[in-house]
Parts: structure tokens; C-alpha cells; sequence
């Protein structure tokens, strides 16, 4: 063995045993210093994703956009700070020690307290300090808050996995594998879903939701989320598995297995499991591919995130009522009932107005007055059950069926009284996240083929299976359809749904550094309060036409 790869040997088995002691690196010297330009001689990684991250990506300004303080300018974010204020009810920057932002006050009254755990829950999605690092770092963060949502936010702390993912045979470690280490499975279609809902839409396992007390206050409002349209728009820092050259253990292995010996003496000081460790990347990845058929490496990306992202984003929503309703019902501090972020919020905030000509809101389905759970993400998971089932229509329609059933439960338990009871909502809710978990790994293990993003193309134009009165669903189904269309090479799907270049139903989100989150709701809300829903229904039936069933 040479010296280099004894020294990493023996860091290797220090880190594996410092792991409950300092599970983060230093970001700026192990992610940002490799990243910065593409690793010689490695077909796998060829994207440069530090560039992306820290020039485009609103990920890295997310701690910033909290105060947007300039030293050079005292003045400038003063509106921003004002605004953050009236939503915490204090100054930002009166739970920190210091003027710069680097760590939390420690100790203090039970206000102080208070303070400093109310930015933590900020900090759970505008920055890197998960629940699990606050034993180890109860006041400073794992991660240089200017960072934001940095590397080891979203690929988790990476103290033990670091020097084995630098060997190429990683690529052969099962995604659970790699879990034992604390790396997170970002590539998996469902668990990439459930990392980014979990922000934005809210995991109470992770400290991670905003209360209606906050949007009223100022923070604006969360939009829909379609996971396959915000990866383009973020935008994406990596290259799709479809668009990668054939690169080392995708397929095989090299023919002399004594060349692997170091790396694979890395992975075990490092803790990998032998049992995870597979012969390519096909077989830690796609186990069951092979025996279906299936060719995950050619799949459509884009086409494989919006369907599979449809069951999982709904799961997401799901586990996060039956969670707060558990909380709630067993009268956890914090968890007061009712709590309105849980509802579909145009069941209050909307146009009062008559118009007897046009079908404006969404028909109740139960008591009028009493606000139902969000619409929008439905039709995401009704396309995966689709697909599950090949878009056979018997066989999809008894798929629904075991998302159906608990998600009717759920509605009736939230209608049958004022805001629901949680007691009753609980078990339903809970009921419905596991048949949606199942539904996306079904979905998940099928061809994502131009065949398929056809079908579900021509799914979606179906207006019969959709919510139509409600905007967010039409959104919602406008984003699937520019994806899907894309997909199959349309150079015109960016140009779906507008009207003369009028981007009437807002599809544009404010992404990259430059775009407003604020400013965006200026055009957002008037267009939601505008939404027509027959003009949509229109061009459904339009695009519908121009399509053969058939691909």
C-alpha cells in the first residue's frame, strides 16, 4: 500500500471512530476546494457544481436573504431586517453573540432561550443545522451560516464519507450503504423528493415548518411544489445519469480485481458494510432492474422526477398533517389545533366576489365553511399510480384505489367538523403517507421512456381528472406538461400556457440569485386571483387534440 493510501486508510478509521464526536467537514476546504473544476479522468463527475451553487443557485443566498447585510453600506437590507422582525417578533440579529451572524447566544434568561430556538427553526431550511447537529453544536453551526443551504445541507455531514467518495469504486456502495455514513441518497428519485419537501412543504421530524402565525406575519406564502420544474430552475448543479458518458463500474468492473484492493480497504475502514458494496453501480442502484428489463441509465430524467415526485411530494404532505395531528391531539406545547398552514389556503384567501358565468372556486366537498386540505398535490400522484400501472386505465384505477381509500378518510376527518379533529386525522393520514411511500417506489421501478412521458403528457390533458377551479392545481398540472413536453425534445414546451407571451398562469418562478421571492408575489397573487378556469380547460382540450393517444 502506498504511503497516500495508508495515510487515508488511517484518517479513514479516525473519522469512523470521532463519528458522534464531529460528523461535518470544513466546506470551504473539502467540498468547494474539489468541486471548483471537474476531477481528471473521472467520466462520473463532470459538472462543476460549485460554479452553479455559488453564482446561480438561491440555495447559497438563503441565510443572507434573512438580513442582506453589506458592511460597506449600513443601511442597505433595513427593509429586510424590518420585515424578518415583524415575523419573529424580535430582531434577528438579538439571538446572536456578536454583529456577524457566526453563532448563537448561549445560556441566558428563558427569553434568550426562547429567541435562539425560534432562529434555529429558521435556520432548519435557510441554512446547514439539522436537528441531529445540535448536541454536538448547540450554538455555533456545523456550517458557515453565509453559506446557506451549503453541500453537506443536502448531501449530508460528511466527515466519514468524504475520503471513501473520492474512490470510484463508491459508486458501487448501496444507497443504504452510504447512509450508514451519514451521506444522503440524492439520487433516487422519491428520496430526492422527500429532501426537498421537506422544506418546501415541511417535515416535523426535522423542525421544519412554517405556522400560519409567521405567513401572517410576513413570510411569504410557500408555492406548489413540482420537483422536476424548481431542479430546472434552481438550477441544476449535476448531470442527469441518462446524459453521462458510459463511465468506471457502471456496467463492470475492471478485469483485475487486485487494482481495487485500496479502494476497497478505504470503504471498510470507513465502515461501508461488505454486504453493501456490489459488483457496479447497476446492482447497488437498480436491483431490480435487470430481472423488469429496465434501462434506468437511458430514462428520461426530468420525466422519471415529475412522476415519481407527484406520490412522494403528496406523501410528504400527508406525513406532515398526521404528524401535527398526533402532536396536536396529544397536546404537545406548540402544537395548537387548529393550525391553518395545513389547509389549502385559497379556502380563505380568495376573491369574494359573484360571478355566475364563470366557475371560480373549487366545489366544496363538505360543509361549506370549512376549509379542506391543499388540492394540488393529487394530480402528481394520480399520474404516478398511472404509471405504476403502464397507464392501463382498469389497472391504474385499482392502484388509485390504495391511495383513494385512506386519502377519503383523511378528507372526510377534516371536514366533519371545523378544521377537522386530529385525533381523527391522524390514523388516515399516516395510512395515506405509506400507500403514497409504496406508490412511488412502484412508479419508480418502470421505463421512463419517451413512450411514457407521452402517455403521461396526454394524462395530464385530461381535464375530467382534475381539479380545474382551483389554480394551484392548474399550475401545478401546467409544470408537469412543460417538463413531459421538453422531454420528448418540444422546443415549444417553455412557450405552454402562454397567451401572446402573457404568462397568465404565473408559471415563472423567481429562480437564480437575482430572482425575488418577495417581488414574485406581486405577480403570483394577481394572477391567482385572476385564474380563469375554463380558459385553462380550453387549453387542455387544445393540446389534448393536437396530441395522438398513442405515442
Amino acid at each position: 500500500m502506498t504511503l497516500c493510501r495508508a495515510l487515508v486508510a488511517v484518517c479513514c478509521a479516525c473519522l469512523a471512530l470521532a463519528q458522534a464526536r464531529a460528523q461535518y467537514l470544513t466546506t470551504e476546504s473539502g467540498c468547494l476546494s474539489c468541486h471548483k473544476v471537474p476531477p481528471p479522468d473521472n467520466l462520473f463527475c463532470r459538472a462543476v457544481p460549485v460554479e452553479v451553487w455559488a453564482q446561480t443557485d438561491k440555495h447559497s443566498r438563503a441565510f443572507h436573504l434573512l438580513h442582506e447585510t453589506d458592511p460597506a453600506d449600513p443601511a442597505k437590507g433595513d427593509a429586510k431586517r424590518t420585515l424578518v422582525k415583524q415575523i419573529l417578533g424580535f430582531d434577528l440579529a438579538g439571538a446572536f453573540d456578536g454583529p456577524n451572524y457566526q453563532r448563537l447566544k448561549a445560556g441566558g434568561d428563558a427569553e434568550t432561550t426562547r429567541k435562539v430556538a425560534v432562529v434555529k427553526s429558521c435556520l432548519r431550511c435557510h441554512a446547514t443545522w439539522p436537528i441531529a447537529a445540535d448536541e454536538r453544536y448547540p450554538t455555533r453551526p456545523p456550517a458557515p451560516l453565509a453559506l446557506g443551504v451549503s453541500c453537506q445541507a443536502c448531501h449530508g455531514p460528511s466527515a466519514r464519507w468524504d475520503l471513501p467518495h473520492r474512490e470510484q469504486v463508491w459508486r458501487t456502495v448501496t444507497p443504504a450503504g452510504k447512509a450508514e455514513l451519514g451521506f444522503t441518497d440524492v439520487r433516487t428519485t422519491a428520496a430526492k423528493a422527500a429532501l426537498c419537501t421537506s422544506c418546501h412543504i415541511g417535515n416535523l421530524a426535522e423542525g421544519k415548518f412554517v405556522k400560519h402565525e409567521w405567513y401572517a406575519a410576513g413570510h411569504p406564502p410557500l408555492p406548489s411544489f413540482e420537483l422536476a420544474t424548481f431542479e430546472a430552475e434552481m438550477p441544476m448543479h449535476w448531470i442527469p445519469l441518462a446524459k453521462k458518458p458510459k463511465f468506471e463500474f457502471r456496467d463492470d468492473r475492471p478485469a483485475d480485481e487486485g487494482a481495487l484492493a485500496d479502494q476497497l480497504d478505504t470503504l471498510k475502514r470507513a465502515g461501508v458494510p461488505a454486504a453493501a458494496i456490489k459488483p457496479t453501480y447497476r446492482a447497488a442502484n437498480f436491483p431490480d432492474a435487470a430481472a423488469k428489463g429496465l434501462d434506468p441509465t437511458r430514462d428520461l430524467p426530468q420525466a422519471r422526477s415529475a412522476v415519481v415526485a407527484g406520490a412522494a411530494t403528496l406523501e410528504t404532505y400527508a406525513r406532515l398533517v398526521g404528524e401535527y395531528s398526533r402532536k396536536s391531539a396529544a397536546g404537545e406545547p406548540g402544537f395548537a389545533w387548529p393550525e391553518l398552514a395545513l389547509y389549502d389556503c385559497a379556502a380563505c384567501h380568495h376573491r369574494l366576489r359573484y360571478d355566475p358565468a364563470l366557475e371560480r372556486r373549487p366545489m366544496p366537498r363538505g360543509v361549506p365553511g370549512r376549509p379542506p386540505l391543499a388540492r394540488w398535490p393529487q394530480r402528481g400522484a394520480l399520474l404516478a399510480a398511472e404509471q405504476a400501472a403502464g397507464y392501463d386505465a382498469g389497472q391504474a384505477a385499482d392502484r388509485w384505489k390504495t391511495v383513494r381509500q385512506p386519502l377519503a378518510e383523511l378528507e372526510a376527518a377534516v371536514l366533519a367538523t371545523p378544521f377537522g379533529d386530529p385525533a381523527s386525522m391522524q390514523m388516515p393520514a399516516e395510512a395515506l403517507a405509506d400507500a403514497l411511500f409504496q406508490l412511488a417506489a412502484d412508479a419508480s421501478n418502470t421505463a421512463f421512456d419517451a413512450a411514457a412521458a407521452h402517455r403521461a403528457a396526454y394524462s395530464l390533458t385530461d381535464a375530467t381528472h382534475l381539479e380545474t377551479a382551483d389554480y394551484t392545481s392548474a399550475r401545478q398540472t401546467a409544470w408537469l406538461l412543460r417538463q413531459l413536453f421538453a422531454h420528448q425534445g418540444n422546443e415549444d414546451a417553455r412557450r405552454l400556457f402562454l397567451d401572446k407571451g402573457e404568462d397568465h398562469l404565473h408559471l415563472q418562478l423567481p429562480s437564480k440569485q437575482q430572482g425575488s421571492v418577495i417581488g414574485n408575489l406581486h405577480r403570483w397573487l394577481p394572477a391567482a386571483a385572476a385564474y380563469d378556469p375554463m380558459r385553462f380547460r380550453d387549453e387542455l382540450g387544445v393540446l389534448r387534440k393536437s396530441m395522438p393517444r398513442d405515442p
